[in-house]
């Protein structure tokens, strides 16, 4: 997740470039080019988000591989055989998150809203979402730190 942070940091970079332009602009009272900037933040926004997000998403793939690994490892029975099942068939993102964190309901939420709004942007082209990037990271980090506590290590498993 320190590609995260990376990224939080030019985002951060990019941001103060386009306010300081901004604010140059509107002493000069261009108030087209203030606008135009505002747009290019707005496209920031969207495209930074998006790539926090893959950040995130692989996180949580290699997270769940590792559980996968673990689980068919240890287990018995039925539920060794729905890991393998699992292994074979990878289940939708919000659905690994839950068996990732599976007592954590407000975090299955709060992922499915960051997930809706990601394909709102990758498939339907909508740069309408108002975002909060530093919430984003904030709370990204936050699930993953979490998992990172919560999860065995492979090197737990027999």
């Amino acid at each position: 997740m320190d590609d995260i942070s990376d990224i939080w940091d030019a985002y951060v970079l990019r941001a103060s470039m386009i306010g300081t332009e901004q604010h140059r602009w509107r002493s000069r009272g261009e108030i087209k080019k203030v606008l135009y900037l505002e747009q290019m933040q707005k496209i920031d926004d969207h495209a930074y988000y998006c790539l926090v997000f893959a950040q995130f998403d692989n996180f949580i793939k290699t997270r769940f591989r590792n559980l996968i690994a673990i689980e068919t490892a240890t287990a018995n029975g039925s539920t060794r055989a729905a890991w393998k099942y699992l292994k074979g068939n990878k289940p939708d993102f919000v659905s690994m998150i839950e068996l990732l964190l599976p007592d954590h309901p407000l975090i299955h939420e709060r992922v499915r809203e960051l997930y809706r709004d990601r394909n709102r942007i990758v498939h339907d082209a909508k740069l309408t979402l108002l975002i909060e990037l530093w919430r984003i990271v904030d709370d990204l980090k936050y699930i993953a730190e979490l998992i990172d506590t919560t999860l065995p290590t492979p090197e737990a498993a027999p």
